[in-house]
């Protein structure tokens, strides 16, 4: 439960907390709860195993978020010079002005309301199951923290994402 209430507070209230935020957030329980309901005190081992989640989750929600970039921003499969021209004017677009942000890339509207900003969401934390983290945790996503629609858009893009790899500065 710790692990999994630390790797909440990665994606709701920051993605990239200090050493000292880690520790502190993991030294907030006095007792830590197994998968089995048995509860441990908090050691320095435990706290170590507990702060180590943070990079865990954030792969886990890159990976989410990537799979989601090529259909939800129309980049095209394949190697064609048709199709990697298509992919590098899109990137462009994608990052010129946050475009990427917007409901509508090309009008620059719906500022943080793209589709793929809730399939992200739904995806890592409300999976279709009883007992899905969202849920157990819900009071951290209602309403979606502003720090949870920033990670999600920066893992969606900015994480070894298409637009990294065809983006027109690249090599």
């Amino acid at each position: 439960m710790a692990m999994t209430e630390f790797q909440v507070r990665i994606c709701t209230k920051n993605a990239f907390p200090d050493m000292d935020e880690c520790k502190e957030w993991a030294e907030s329980w006095q007792n830590v709860r197994d998968h089995k309901g048995e509860v441990h005190p908090l050691t320095p081992h435990l706290t170590t195993l507990i702060t180590a989640r943070g990079s865990t989750i954030r792969g886990r929600v890159k990976d989410k978020a990537v799979t989601k970039v090529v259909s939800h921003y129309n980049f095209k499969h394949g190697q064609q010079p048709r199709q990697i021209e298509h992919n590098k004017t899109l990137a462009a677009q994608l990052l010129e002005d946050d475009g990427y942000v917007y409901e509508d890339v090309e009008a620059s509207t719906g500022i943080y309301q793209h589709q793929i900003l809730e399939d992200i969401v739904l995806k890592q934390w409300f999976p279709k199951k009883k007992k899905a983290d969202g849920i157990i945790y819900g009071a951290s996503f209602n309403p979606i923290p502003e720090s949870t629609i920033a990670f999600s858009f920066h893992s969606s893009l900015l994480c070894s994402s298409p637009v990294d790899l065809w983006h027109p500065h690249q090599g």
